[in-house]
């Protein structure tokens, strides 16, 4: 996405640490390297974990999306960790609680 396109308390896929997690734009920070370059980074939330986490290219956003789709993408992550907990469980011999 382009910086222009990034608004603040909007809900954006973006990826962190590797992985595509819908975040919600905190704030939005002008910085400033020692050599005097602007750079402009962004502040947001990760609704997985709940952490801050600071965005330092516009290029590491996906696309905007809704509550209810971040939503979603989150409950179909839990509910794919479960079932992979469960298979583990099971080819160990052992039940799931």
């Amino acid at each position: 996405m382009k910086k222009a396109e990034i608004q603040i308390g909007g809900i954006y896929l973006a990826k962190v640490s590797g992985q595509v997690v819908p975040v919600r734009v905190t704030k939005e920070r002008d910085t400033y390297s020692y050599n005097g370059n602007y750079r402009m980074t962004w502040e947001a939330t990760n609704l997985r974990t709940g952490r801050t986490v600071r965005i330092k290219s516009a290029q590491r956003f996906r696309r905007r999306v809704t509550e209810d789709v971040a939503t979603a993408l989150n409950d179909e992550e839990a509910k794919a960790r479960e079932a992979s907990r469960a298979n583990a469980l099971r080819c160990f011999g052992r039940e799931s609680n």
